[in-house]
């Protein structure tokens, strides 16, 4: 198969170590020979992928998806975004598959999309987009029109952040004032990054100095490295490393080099693995897992036959899973506990190249589902919408829709059971 892309895009230890100090070693090696059963138990639980649908729409590759709300927004290689109303797992009505709107204000790949609401409740009908056109742009999903088009970059838009706190970053800049408020960080192909406000003004310039093939937004506030900054971004060149950029500082941390050619997609996860860790998915067909405590590589998963692109973490009947998408076709299901693929759907040889999670609905009042469970490993209490990228803080136990970008053109929908 040919296919080419325009796209640079333990914890049972950590059980042991709460056990109480005074427990005599004979009960501590008790506790330990059932904590290692449990675990044992959980590598057993058994995971599967079935096909709900595969819905048809845009003419060429699917390079992202975003949620809002009741509807699903597909960004494809077409130029065109897509609105549908959003698939559930026990909604079969043919109205979810209709196209609610189509806009097609950009003349390139769309290669990411953005809800702006995460900091300012106001923009909740708020999204952007970035495109092989060079721009980013705002849209109104309720209106249904464009409303801004942000212009600087001089290469196509590689990934764009939803960002705020920048009072370092812009202390010395004529925009301080907006330092606080909520803002769109752009990284592009041209080996820039830029930061603007939702109104379109370009506050800041950042050189990185590198071409950037993929980028992610850590957040290590409960990292043990205390002196990091909270802007700080993982970033893959095209020298097969990832640097640890700090915007604050504007200049890079640290290195990370592992992988044998480019790094096509790094996720974040601060919850999963125990310690804040990072996902990187190459063209040398590896995913590698790091620790952000120590900031060294943790496993090297390997299973994939090509280049790695769609990645997605999540927890699922107790289960600590990685989700993988790849020019092979193939999407593989490892379980991270055990460094293991434990599934493995073909998808008829399409490139995977973004991956999401649907929040169901109940069956009979389209109502999301209340999913409000206590998370042991951290001891408080979450009940968070599952829809988007990240969602490791909630245990889902029945079943899970999760939805993929192909290189088919269709959006293909499956549940995991």
């Amino acid at each position: 198969m040919s296919f080419k892309f325009d796209l640079r895009v333990n914890s049972f230890q950590q059980i042991i170590s709460y056990l109480p100090y005074n427990f005599s070693s004979e009960l501590q090696i008790k506790n330990k020979k059932i904590l290692k059963s449990l675990h044992n138990n959980k590598s057993s639980i058994e995971v599967s992928l079935s096909q709900i649908a595969s819905i048809q729409g845009h003419k060429e590759p699917i390079y992202s998806l975003l949620i809002i709300s009741e509807y699903i927004l597909t960004g494809s290689a077409d130029c065109s975004i897509i609105v549908r109303k959003r698939i559930g797992v026990n909604k079969q009505d043919k109205q979810d598959k209709q196209i609610i709107h189509t806009f097609n204000d950009h003349k390139g790949t769309v290669y990411c999309m953005l809800k702006l609401d995460e900091f300012d409740e106001a923009n909740k009908n708020i999204f952007a987009s970035g495109s092989g056109d060079e721009t980013i742009k705002i849209f109104d999903l309720k209106q249904k029109k464009c409303i801004n088009t942000l212009k600087g970059h001089n290469d196509f838009i590689i990934k764009i952040f939803n960002i705020k706190n920048m009072e370092n970053s812009l202390h010395n800049s004529s925009n301080s004032s907006d330092s606080n408020k909520s803002l769109i960080l752009s990284s592009s192909a041209d080996k820039t990054l830029k930061l603007w406000s939702i109104q379109g003004e370009m506050l800041k310039n950042y050189n990185y100095g590198e071409e950037i093939f993929s980028i992610a937004h850590l957040n290590l506030s409960n990292s043990s490295s205390k002196n990091l900054s909270n802007n700080l971004f993982a970033i893959g060149d095209h020298e097969y490393k990832i640097n640890i950029f700090d915007l604050d500082k504007n200049k890079s941390l640290i290195q990370l080099e592992e992988h044998d050619l480019w790094v096509n997609n790094i996720i974040f996860d601060e919850y999963i693995m125990g310690y804040p860790a990072l996902f990187s998915g190459g063209a040398d067909n590896k995913i590698i897992i790091w620790n952000l405590n120590t900031f060294l590589k943790e496993s090297i998963l390997e299973g994939h036959d090509e280049p790695v692109y769609g990645l997605l973490c999540l927890k699922f009947k107790g289960l600590k899973l990685l989700i993988s998408g790849s020019e092979d076709g193939v999407i593989n299901v490892w379980n991270l506990e055990i460094s293991s693929c434990i599934y493995s759907y073909e998808n008829n040889e399409e490139v995977v190249l973004s991956i999401m999670v649907n929040q169901k609905y109940t069956p009979y009042n389209n109502e999301k589902t209340d999913i409000k469970e206590l998370d042991n490993d951290f001891n408080k209490e979450i009940g968070k919408e599952i829809c988007g990228e990240t969602y490791t803080n909630v245990y889902i136990e029945e079943e899970l829709e999760l939805i993929f970008g192909t290189g088919n053109k269709d959006l293909l929908v499956l549940n995991m059971i």
